[in-house]
């Protein structure tokens, strides 16, 4: 069995609770052969590369297609630029289970890329792990994946797939 994690998060940087509780989230979850997959956008999506690189995790990056806010990260497997919902769809759609960051402890952002991942995520039936800023960490069940699962078919055409 393979664990595939995705992870969304803020722009922003992590309050030291919240890059301690991500941290331990994926110490937690990590098992060999493990992988992670996030957008490489700066804040939350290079903090958790660099937790999911230093645990030993496969690494896989799926880069917006603009630039403006890409950490330009290195990872085990890179994948071709998309648009910002397309990445975050594929990223919700290749794991077993999502841990999110979200940037406030409110409500649901209607309009934010993170609340959209884990929107999907939840759609499709997968586990969600929030790890919120204050480092308070909720674990929603999902009904069709859960840490553990087998990792389903990538999504991601081959022909879709940048140099890795």
């Amino acid at each position: 069995m393979t664990v595939f994690i995705g992870f969304t998060g803020t722009r922003t940087d992590l309050p030291p609770a919240q890059r301690a509780a991500l941290e331990a989230v994926l110490r937690s979850l990590h098992v060999c052969g493990a992988s992670l997959a996030h957008g490489d956008c700066v804040g939350a999506d290079f903090a958790a590369h660099e937790i999911a690189v230093d645990l030993g995790y496969m690494v896989h990056v799926l880069p917006p297609l603009s630039n403006r806010y890409r950490a330009f990260c290195v990872g085990h497997q890179g994948y071709a630029p998309a648009e910002y919902m397309v990445r975050n769809r594929r990223i919700a759609s290749m794991c077993t289970r999502l841990v999110a960051a979200p940037l406030s402890p409110e409500a649901e952002a209607p309009r934010s890329g993170t609340w959209a991942t884990v929107r999907m995520a939840r759609n499709l039936g997968k586990g969600v792990t929030l790890v919120w800023p204050d480092g308070r960490v909720e674990d929603e069940p999902g009904a069709a994946a859960q840490v553990g699962g087998e990792v389903g078919a990538d999504p991601v055409a081959a022909h879709d797939r940048g140099a890795g």
